[in-house]
């Protein structure tokens, strides 16, 4: 009797403190509308993960209540772009601004597609996309301290987890992986790789056109273009394709593999505790593989191959000795071996980025592009026009030439906008002193975060066609409104 008393009482006693919490958590952000679930529990933000339709739903509650609204007990989403300077400031300080990728449905395309005689206006329409958006994807420019959101997509190995550029809430180990890497990102280095895009787009045009052109043959666009934005990174990377062109389809599982990571780390990301528990725990780990075990070994296998062959003096690559010397595997391991400040594991962590957010975020861009044109003709006529006039170096166009076409660059910018590679919003704490956020002032330690995808959507800075594509927004405007427009587009660089 006396057991079961105590038992009783310890159970009403753990009951009453969960209650405290669950209302203590739900009163301080009260002002804040939303679903009432919200309000309790994170588990409905799963389900909007789980459901890949987390960023529509998102978009949904915007329109139902305004431009600050509850996702979870302690989490806050904002739409409006004027608060990007206050959530991601240029500098660290304010707790810091993550195929398809976490929260995003890939974008579905089967066309039947006519490729005409004329390679110009299918083929360089490729080209000059692909220069364009590489050099947005490739820069990273951290602000500011986050979430517990980005602890989730580090990769889990034997020794913990696996820190990188964009996912490291440590300003210290941030500053030693961006630093020495910095320059490879740059607009000058990286318009001095065109020619290896353009060689990889060659055999793209030539797999197309042997396959399809000649077939008649029906054949899912986005997939190839998937395709050719990782064998463009794996070129720039190792100085070799990993081969989807060639072989026309998944390599080694390799697109499977990092699908099925984002896919699964997506929902975590909105219950951070059950990661630690689950993904990264070391007890759990000797039963069952980490989700990016076969990703990160396919990298180490490649590092340890190009470091063996640079002790044997043979640093030599079967497709590119002139790429080799050049290519970022190379120099990841000479900044690594030359600055005594950046830690062993940063090569794994550079490479690790370029196979998964490098390859796949290029992707993206590259399937939301050519799905619109394709959709809205008339859009795809004027930049065919635009390009037709520019008198352009044939048959792959040079950076150069192309990065002050207007047309062309906004149907990149709108193409960001309507269908950015991260659709999930960038988590940031709110420090000790508190922050006001477009007129609402919020206590230390709540999160909250902005998504690329609704804020691009944002009918107040965009039309209200803000959900439609039409790059002429981009077109004959003031350059004050094409300024402000191109700001309020939120990138991984915000992340």
């Amino acid at each position: 009797m006396f057991h079961s008393a105590v038992l009783l009482i310890g159970i009403g006693i753990f009951a009453s403190f969960l209650a405290f919490n669950i209302f203590r958590s739900f009163w301080r952000l009260k002002s804040i509308p939303g679903p009432f679930w919200a309000g309790l529990t994170n588990l409905s933000r799963v389900q909007w993960v789980r459901s890949r339709r987390a960023h529509e739903i998102h978009m949904n509650l915007h329109d139902q209540y305004g431009d600050c609204v509850r996702f979870g007990p302690n989490m806050v989403s904002i739409a409006d772009p004027e608060a990007i300077p206050t959530v991601y400031p240029m500098r660290p300080g304010f707790v810091k601004r993550g195929e398809t990728l976490p929260g995003c449905r890939p974008l579905e395309m089967e066309m039947e597609m006519s490729l005409p005689e004329d390679r110009f206006s299918s083929h360089n329409l490729l080209a000059v996309g692909i220069m364009r958006f590489q050099i947005i994807s490739l820069t990273d420019d951290a602000r500011s301290v986050k979430s517990d959101f980005y602890k989730v997509l580090m990769p889990y190995t034997k020794n913990g987890a696996l820190p990188a550029v964009f996912n490291t809430r440590d300003e210290t180990v941030h500053k030693q992986l961006k630093t020495p890497i910095a320059p490879l990102f740059s607009v000058s280095n990286v318009t001095t790789l065109e020619s290896f895009v353009d060689a990889v787009l060659d055999v793209m045009c030539h797999a197309l056109d042997e396959r399809f052109v000649q077939t008649g043959k029906i054949f899912d666009l986005a997939d190839w273009l998937q395709y050719f934005a990782f064998d463009v990174m794996g070129t720039l990377t190792f100085s070799k394709r990993y081969g989807f062109l060639e072989n026309g389809h998944d390599v080694d599982g390799m697109l499977q593999a990092i699908w099925q990571y984002m896919d699964t780390a997506a929902p975590i990301t909105q219950i951070t505790w059950f990661d630690e528990w689950w993904n990264k725990n070391s007890w759990i780990a000797r039963f069952r593989q980490p989700l990016s075990i076969g990703i990160l070994g396919y990298v180490g296998k490649l590092i340890r191959e190009r470091q063996e062959q640079s002790k044997n003096g043979s640093d030599k690559c079967e497709e590119s000795e002139e790429l080799n010397d050049r290519d970022m595997l190379s120099r990841f391991i000479e900044i690594q071996t030359s600055h005594s400040s950046v830690p062993p594991w940063a090569v794994t962590a550079w490479t690790f980025s370029n196979v998964t957010a490098g390859s796949d975020s290029t992707g993206v861009i590259l399937r939301t592009v050519w799905y619109n044109l394709l959709s809205h003709p008339s859009t795809l006529a004027t930049l065919y026009s635009e390009l037709r006039q520019a008198n352009l170096t044939l048959p792959y166009p040079k950076w150069n030439e192309v990065r002050e076409l207007p047309y062309l660059d906004a149907c990149i910018n709108e193409a960001l906008r309507l269908h950015p590679p991260f659709c999930l919003p960038f988590e940031r704490v709110v420090p000790k002193e508190g922050v006001t956020i477009l007129g609402r002032f919020f206590e230390a330690g709540t999160v909250v975060g902005m998504s690329p995808y609704v804020v691009g959507r944002h009918k107040g800075t965009f039309g209200a066609d803000a959900d439609h594509w039409r790059p002429g927004r981009w077109i004959g405007i003031a350059e004050e409104k094409h300024r402000k427009m191109e700001q309020s587009i939120l990138t991984v660089s915000d992340a």
